[in-house]
């Protein structure tokens, strides 16, 4: 999918994220929430928290709202580029320059869930879209939206109680859930295989994976 280049004077230069980096983070990110000792970091004294990239020193909550936002960005940022390479694997020429693709909101649905989880999967088929495959996860994933991206993305932060880690580690299943969505219409395996069989024109510009 390439870089992009901003307009001054804000002309930074973007690059997309290695996908297969994403899932490997929120493995990590999981693993380190659904262990038990972690919730020593919200006993009240704060205690560095070791994490698999970094030591955290300031607020838990914060570094916590940090892990989930990363997560959310992750399968955001996911679903983009399993559509694409799905075109790509399978010579849908039409969708690789698509508009939706680059950006999802260009897809014009009833909110960033629809763009997201239906009408940008349904580009390459319409069987593909969260609320056809799975109408439970669908409607799962709409109160996921409105109870815990949108807060995250709009000037909030997690307040943990005491004692109730429940709703931090159902949001992270929940986006494990989204993730075995994916995996099963769009293979990491099978497009590794792809890009070995295809390496010549793999050089030739698709860039970081």
């Amino acid at each position: 999918m390439g870089s992009r280049k901003g307009n001054q004077p804000f002309d930074l230069v973007w690059k997309n994220i290695a996908f297969i980096d994403l899932r490997e983070e929120f493995r990590e990110s999981f693993s380190l929430v659904r262990k038990r000792k972690f919730e020593k970091h919200f006993a009240g004294q704060v205690i560095p928290i070791e994490a698999p990239t970094c030591t955290w020193y300031g607020s838990p909550e914060i570094f916590l709202s940090i892990l989930l936002q990363r997560a959310v960005v992750g399968v955001e940022s996911y679903l983009p580029t399993a559509v694409y390479f799905m075109a790509l694997m399978n010579e849908r020429t039409e969708l690789l320059s698509h508009e939706g693709i680059r950006d999802p909101y260009a897809l014009r649905g009833r909110g960033t869930a629809d763009n997201y989880y239906n009408r940008l999967p349904s580009l390459y088929d319409p069987k593909f879209a969260l609320q056809t495959f799975d109408v439970h996860l669908w409607e799962q994933t709409k109160q996921f939206y409105r109870d815990v991206r949108n807060p995250l993305f709009h000037g909030y932060e997690l307040e943990v109680k005491k004692g109730d880690f429940r709703p931090i580690r159902a949001s992270f299943k929940h986006i494990e859930k989204l993730y075995g969505w994916l995996d099963s219409w769009f293979s990491i395996d099978k497009f590794v295989q792809w890009v070995e069989a295809n390496a010549p024109r793999m050089r030739a510009g698709l860039g970081n994976l």
